[in-house]
């Protein structure tokens, strides 16, 4: 899995109980699941199809971290 586009990270939020799972949020309206430890790309998703072309500026994972929640200046949810 590669995507060479380079965008700034607004933010990283760290898997509750997988060590070493991050979620990071993108200003090109893109987040993705990687796996530090095994340095492996896990999960990318677009924010833009589901709701215009914003950037991502915040995400975080429920306490239980079955759930990512991101926001972005669309009002994404």
């Amino acid at each position: 899995m590669t995507r060479n586009i380079v965008h700034t990270v607004n933010a990283i939020a760290f898997h509750p109980s997988e060590g070493g799972i991050v979620a990071t949020a993108g200003s090109d309206g893109w987040f993705d699941l990687y796996d530090l430890v095994s340095r492996n790309w896990l999960e990318y998703f677009s924010a833009c199809e589901m709701r215009g072309d914003v950037a991502i500026t915040s995400c975080t994972f429920s306490a239980d971290g079955d759930t990512l929640c991101v926001c972005g200046g669309g009002g994404l949810e």
